[in-house]
């Protein structure tokens, strides 16, 4: 008797519950060359876009790793709203630029500013559900000029909430 009130039980929680669309997913992803060899950077991802109260500043930063654990990381700070088109870093600091890639047990490569720099990324779509976009860099051994270099190429970026 008992498990027939079980059943029963369930039979009617199962019947009056509320059907629940499917969620809805973010996708996250970065593809790049460095020095040649391609990575897909699609795991542990993390996304931000901000604007602080009263501030003209925006923030868009990306970053995530691949299955061997290969991290990149791409953050732009503009003092004017992002729009669709290039973003190279100033001088005046207007326009921040960084751009990071790091391999398991090896140093960290990062861009650094200087006037011959040719890093940059390029936002070619942008709402506000939504980013996409290309980038190129040079990064440099522990961000340090004097030491070697990597030359990122064919970089592209994602982010979308449908």
């Amino acid at each position: 008797m008992k498990r027939f009130i079980v059943i029963a039980i369930l039979g009617l929680l199962l019947a009056s519950c509320k059907k629940f669309s499917k969620p809805t997913v973010l996708q996250e992803l970065i593809t790049a060359s460095v020095n040649g060899t391609g990575f897909t950077i699609n795991q542990q991802m993390g996304y931000a876009r901000s604007r602080l109260p009263n501030d003209t500043t925006e923030y868009f930063t990306l970053f995530g790793q691949d299955p061997s654990a290969n991290y990149m990381g791409i953050s732009l700070q503009s003092k004017h709203s992002l729009t669709t088109g290039v973003y190279k870093q100033t001088a005046d600091s207007s326009t921040l630029l960084t751009i990071v890639f790091q391999q398991p047990g090896n140093y960290q490569y990062s861009t650094v500013y200087s006037v011959s720099d040719p890093s940059s990324i390029t936002i070619t779509s942008i709402d506000s559900t939504s980013i996409k976009g290309t980038f190129s860099a040079i990064l440099y051994d522990n961000g340090d000029p004097a030491l070697d270099t990597k030359t990122l190429t064919n970089g592209t970026f994602i982010i979308s909430n449908p």
